[in-house]
């Protein structure tokens, strides 16, 4: 289980707010869905929104075990949980049994996670840099402030700015992001370059979005 002094130690300390968003996963069939948070009891039950397949709900079935991952403030969080009850009426919703234990990380911008992303890179203004735009990459690791890059031909030079494009996936939703950085180191590698950039002028929408991302896959490594 991954724990800090910083975490909370009890599930309720991470203050949940109605309308949360959870991801859901079956093990009986692997596939995520996500829900909102409409309620819940403390040691009682999580009520939920039902889920949804190309915008029509459908029913959970009682006593389907699910695994479920959310951002809740600065944290990142995981745990197992089963569907007690499921209703119909005044619309479809499901209880879910209390997490009695949950995995949870505190979010900090010096988290990374590797990964083998394909990305976009162009110039940040066109005509600053020298060559053809845009040229493609693979985004080694992430965080919140900034990725490492690999690219099979030289990018730019240390302190270019350049607009990196790249798709992610949060709670089964997936998102084209775009997000400005600026080029703080070079490695040249035997079957390339390495880059490390670091993002700027980010809004606040694409932090969480990218925090999210990072601490998502964090938690379903850690499984």
């Amino acid at each position: 289980m991954i724990r800090s002094k910083l975490v909370p130690e009890r599930f309720c300390d991470l203050n949940l707010a109605i309308g949360d968003s959870f991801s859901m996963e079956s093990l009986s069939n692997n596939k995520r869905y996500p829900v909102k948070l409409i309620g819940l009891v403390e040691s009682g039950s999580l009520i939920v929104s039902a889920p949804k397949i190309q915008g029509k709900e459908f029913f959970l079935p009682e006593g389907q075990i699910l695994k479920v991952r959310l951002i809740a403030g600065k944290y990142a969080c995981g745990f197992q949980t089963q569907v007690i009850c499921s209703r119909r009426l005044p619309y479809l919703y499901s209880h879910l049994s209390y997490p009695s234990t949950f995995e949870a990380v505190a979010i900090r911008q010096a988290n990374r996670v590797r990964l083998n992303l394909r990305a976009e890179i162009s110039e940040y203004q066109t005509g600053t840099l020298h060559g053809d735009w845009p040229r493609k990459g693979l985004i080694m690791d992430v965080s919140s402030g900034g990725a490492k890059i690999h690219c099979h031909n030289p990018l730019a030079a240390a302190g270019s700015k350049l607009s990196i494009c790249f798709t992610i996936e949060v709670d089964g939703v997936r998102k084209k992001v775009t997000i400005q950085a600026i080029v703080r180191n070079i490695s040249e590698l035997r079957d390339g370059y390495q880059y490390g950039v670091q993002f700027v002028d980010v809004t606040d929408e694409e932090r969480v979005y990218i925090s999210g991302f990072v601490y998502e896959q964090m938690l379903g490594r850690s499984e």
